[in-house]
Parts: structure tokens; C-alpha cells; sequence
């Protein structure tokens, strides 16, 4: 059993001496949510999929690619990633050694998004030294340290990705450095704004961003010290009204504290009332 379900295997070797195996299986999504251990992201998911993939085995080191168009799984995950069980979305994941302690994943999703990863692998564990992420196109190979995040989205939920952080973290899987995204619909803290453009980098934690939208222009700085500081200093900024909030799903975090705020806006809204001026400092006790 691999991946909640049944796997046949072929093997044969290769004139360079390697062993190659063919692997083709089921993955069972209900399985894998049930066992110990598993994410709050695989409670929304459901159903199963068949699935190929090849294990070469070469000088010690294990190289391995698994494809599936995920007909059977249907999931509720946040935008891009809601699918019907009927739909059928290409995926495919793959790791290749590049040296004894080093390895190179890359993973795409449809034509929704792609990702390259190099990685170091000390005491047993692996580490993203660089990688890129696009959204909407495919990943170029990674040439800067930390994680990029690049590429159009129709939507985007925020509100509903914190839902999936686990409890106890506070924080998300990747350490990623630079951001550059356009998002037709962007969702956060129970409000929907249009036509967004992000950008920004990130030093020693410290995000630096340009911040640009139908409803609101101008910058912001973030800081994670303690809970957390965002300085802004916008333009315009037009706060619309606000939507349910969404349910989190079983074992994620649910409570979620509120950082130190200090921003100004010259032109400020709230929701289809024009109010001049602000400035808000907020501390949190």
C-alpha cells in the first residue's frame, strides 16, 4: 500500500546499471486523511485517483516522478485549487538528485501553477535553499536564494488559506522572499478587493511591499517581531463592506491574534462613505 491505496511494480535495469522501477497505483485521499498525522490542507480533499510514476535508482540515489490527472478527487482547498471530482487537472511532482547532498523538485499543477525547489539535505532533513513558484505559467529554474513568488491569479482567498496553518506554527511552510502577483479578486480579513498588484522583497524577516488596487495605493512595511507590526502609508485606501468569515476546518488554528498597526491614508472610505484623512496607531495588549 503507498499513498492510501494498491501499487503494482515493475522493475528492470539499465545498461548504466541502474534499477528502474515502474510504479502505477491508486491514491486514496480518505485513507491518507485518516491516518495519524495528516494536515488540515487533506480535510478537504476527497476521493481517489489512479496514478503512474518511476523510481531510478542510480549510484545510491533515488530519483522519482509521479503523475496523475486527479479525476476521482474532488477538493474544496481555497482558489486555484477547488476542483469537482470529475474534472480532470494534470499534476505532476519530481525529484533528481544533482548531487550526493542536493536535489531538484519541481511540481505543477495544470496550468495553474508550477514550482522549482534546489534543495540541501543536512542531517537527514531537506532544505530549500532557492525556489520559485508562478502562478499561471511555468517556473523558471531558481537562480536567487529563498523562495519567489510570481504570476496572475483570478482569485485568491487569504482569509481561507490562514484556516489551513496548523495550530501551534503560527507560520507557513515556505520562507518566502520576494513577491510580484497580480489577483483579479483578492479576499482578506472578511473583505474583497479588485484588480490587486503585490510586489515586494523581503530582509531578516522585515517585508517591504508596494501595494496597488482598485481599492487602495501606496506601501507597506512588515515586521513579525512579537505579534507582529504592519506600517502602512497609502494613497487612497477604500475599506468595502465586510462577508462571513470562513469556518476553519477540523484541527486548525482558529484563533488568530492581531498584529501593532500604524497607518495613514490620505484618502480614506469605509465602505460607500468618503472620511478624509486617517491615521490609525493600534497596540495590542
Amino acid at each position: 500500500i503507498f499513498l492510501g491505496g494498491p501499487v503494482s511494480i515493475a522493475a528492470a535495469t539499465q545498461r548504466d546499471a541502474a534499477v528502474r522501477l515502474n510504479l502505477e497505483g491508486r491514491v486514496n485521499i480518505d485513507n491518507l486523511r485518516r491516518s495519524a498525522g495528516s494536515p488540515a490542507w487533506a480535510h478537504r480533499l476527497r476521493g481517489a485517483a489512479d496514478w503512474r510514476g518511476t523510481f531510478v535508482l542510480r549510484n545510491k540515489l533515488a530519483d522519482l516522478a509521479i503523475e496523475s490527472n486527479l479525476q476521482g478527487i474532488a477538493s474544496d482547498l481555497p482558489a486555484p485549487f477547488v476542483k469537482t471530482a470529475a474534472e480532470a487537472v494534470p499534476l505532476r511532482y519530481e525529484r533528481k538528485f544533482t548531487g550526493p547532498q542536493q536535489d531538484q523538485v519541481s511540481f505543477s499543477y495544470g496550468e495553474i501553477v508550477s514550482a522549482q525547489f534546489a534543495r540541501s539535505i543536512e542531517g537527514g532533513r531537506s532544505l530549500i535553499r532557492r525556489g520559485t513558484i508562478r502562478f499561471g505559467g511555468a517556473a523558471e529554474e531558481p537562480q536567487r536564494d529563498g523562495v519567489w513568488v510570481s504570476g496572475v491569479l483570478k482569485a485568491f482567498d487569504l482569509d481561507r488559506w490562514l484556516t489551513l496553518i496548523q495550530p501551534g506554527t503560527g507560520q507557513l511552510p515556505l520562507e518566502v522572499v520576494g513577491l510580484d502577483v497580480r489577483i483579479g479578486e483578492f479576499t482578506a480579513l472578511n473583505r474583497r478587493f479588485h484588480e490587486v498588484a503585490l510586489s515586494g522583497t523581503a530582509q531578516g524577516g522585515v517585508w517591504q511591499s508596494t501595494l496597488s488596487g482598485r481599492e487602495f495605493e501606496g506601501t507597506a512595511t512588515w515586521r513579525p517581531q512579537g505579534r507582529g507590526k504592519l506600517t502602512a502609508r497609502m494613497k487612497k485606501l477604500a475599506i468595502p463592506a465586510s462577508e462571513p468569515p470562513p469556518v476553519p476546518p477540523e484541527g486548525a488554528a482558529r484563533k488568530r491574534e492581531l498584529p501593532a498597526l500604524d497607518i495613514i491614508a490620505e484618502q480614506f472610505q469605509f465602505k460607500d462613505k468618503a472620511l478624509g484623512r486617517l491615521e490609525l496607531v493600534a497596540v495590542p495588549e
